[in-house]
């Protein structure tokens, strides 16, 4: 549902890609011990989600999750650094 690119010079580079899925499909709903490269795994409902500190892009993220809840069809955003600053392109398709 969005995709964002890390902006240069970061000592780690990501293009992430982020999905959403309805909470009914989960398996187990409960929080969970990390991977490894997470300390915890936990599902929660969106507005407790804003309570934490987060990176701006998360936040992004969680405010289009909101938009796309209303507007099913919106057009998928596509976040990444041009000329030193953020820019977000809406596609109709993923990329």
């Amino acid at each position: 549902m969005a995709r964002a690119i890390t902006p240069p010079g970061r000592s780690r580079r990501f293009d992430a890609r982020f999905f959403m899925a309805d909470a009914a499909a989960l398996l187990h709903p409960e929080p969970t011990a990390g991977s490894g490269e997470l300390d915890e795994i936990a599902w929660l409902p969106l507005d407790q989600a804003r309570t934490f500190d987060l990176p701006a892009i998360t936040r992004f993220v969680l405010d289009e999750v909101t938009e796309r809840l209303a507007a099913p069809g919106r057009p998928l955003p596509f976040v990444r650094m041009v000329r030193g600053r953020h820019a977000v392109d809406y596609q109709d398709e993923p990329a």
